[in-house]
């Protein structure tokens, strides 16, 4: 998201210094929202918030290319889709503490931030692919995907047991 943003922003007609203000807005939602992500994770259970946030992302995603149009809307937009997306990742490492101990959770986090990594080297090279073929919402598109396919993981592993 951070690394096209900019360039969707750019594209979109934004100056340089808002569409990096954009990029700086979905920081600052995923910096401050984790909190509450945590409370309600507290309250509800994990699965279930980072269910509701990956399909937050599923149904936020698609708007990227017109919201962005929409100067009273698109910052608060963005803030609410960083910390959607930033929860998914921040409730994952805490699924990982739930299910593991000691040399397991080193692994188990290793794993995560290794998927995070190769996800963050993916996404980008597969939205710059979709931005040059469809245009801006190419990069909406495979942030989808990848929202999507996060949902899918998770109602299949809930559906096994897991929490």
């Amino acid at each position: 998201m951070l690394s096209f943003l900019p360039l969707v922003a750019l594209n979109d007609g934004f100056s340089q210094a808002l569409a990096l203000w954009a990029a700086a807005v979905v920081m600052a939602g995923d910096a401050t929202l984790q909190f509450v992500a945590g409370a309600l994770a507290d309250r509800f259970g994990r699965a279930r918030v980072q269910l509701v946030c990956g399909g937050l992302m599923c149904v936020l995603l698609p708007l990227l290319p017109s919201i962005l149009r929409v100067p009273v809307l698109w910052a608060v937009y963005l803030y609410v889709l960083g910390g959607v997306a930033g929860a998914v990742y921040t409730l994952s490492l805490v699924a990982s503490g739930d299910h593991f101990s000691g040399a397991a959770l080193l692994r188990a986090s290793g794993l995560i931030a290794l998927t995070w990594n190769v996800a963050g080297t993916v996404g980008p090279i597969a939205a710059g692919v979709a931005m040059r073929l469809v245009g801006n919402s190419g990069v909406a598109a495979v942030l989808w995907l990848m929202a999507a396919g996060f949902c899918v993981v998770l109602v299949r592993s809930a559906g096994r047991g897991a929490e």
